[in-house]
């Protein structure tokens, strides 16, 4: 099978593609620039990308996370579009483009596959993420690395104070709409399962919010609301900064 694989620095990009490979499968590269260009509605990229499909007559496309223009460039060349969502929240999943049916999504997260079945998306599936093994097991530590990193608990992430969100903002708002948002969070940290974020954040809310940051309800082809994000890209990465 040819796969067309679209190759940005991606988790364990490189890894697939050695596996596909080792699996027998005829691998393309494509150069994604997911920094660089419009990867929602590029129209110049999408052009780029259905030529390279009919060029080389690849049989699907993989990527790491969702892009609606390559879901888009597919859907015009009637090939298989198989992603692997590693990023929550992915807020390109939110793009009218994930309801074509040659979509085949697979995200590490059961809620939001369960999410995207709900909202009509045809092909979505849980898959957790991996890890490479092979290579894993290739890695002996000398014993001052192991005497550095030895602990009985180790965490690998993000505090989820990246400059992307809006936790520089919080100091702007008055301190009713303050007070308000700490009593949600603080609630939600209680509440495992359940998520309430969204749902606290009523219209007199989200106007009092919408003067300090920049957020509008006009997505072009999103179906996301500026609630939304704000829940997931501020709200919901605080309560796991606190945590």
């Amino acid at each position: 099978m040819k796969i067309l694989f679209m190759d940005w620095p991606a988790f364990g990009g490189e890894t697939v593609k050695r596996v596909f490979k080792e699996l027998g499968h005829e691998l393309l590269i494509f150069d994604f620039p997911h920094n660089s260009s419009d990867t929602r509605r590029g129209e110049q990229l999408g052009v780029e990308i259905a030529e390279k499909i009919l060029e080389t007559n690849a049989d699907i496309v993989f990527s790491f996370n969702f892009f609606p223009v390559v879901a888009t460039a597919v859907h015009a060349c009637r090939k298989k579009y198989i992603c692997w969502i590693y990023d929550n929240p992915a807020v390109q999943l939110y793009s009218m483009a994930v309801f074509f049916p040659e979509n085949y999504i697979f995200h590490f997260d059961s809620y939001e596959a369960d999410r995207l079945r709900r909202d009509g998306v045809e092909h979505a599936y849980y898959l957790p993420m991996a890890a490479d093994t092979k290579n894993l097991d290739k890695l002996i530590p000398s014993p001052g690395q192991e005497q550095k990193y030895k602990a009985d608990i180790a965490m690998i992430g993000s505090m989820y104070h990246e400059k992307f969100n809006y936790f520089k903002k919080y100091t702007d708002f008055d301190d009713y709409l303050r007070g308000y948002l700490d009593g949600v969070m603080n609630a939600q940290e209680k509440l495992y399962g359940i998520d309430i974020l969204e749902g606290a954040l009523n219209d007199r809310i989200m106007e009092k919010i919408k003067r300090t940051v920049p957020l509008t309800d006009d997505k072009g082809d999103s179906y996301d609301t500026a609630a939304w994000n704000f829940a997931n890209y501020y709200l919901a990465m605080r309560v796991t900064a606190a945590e």
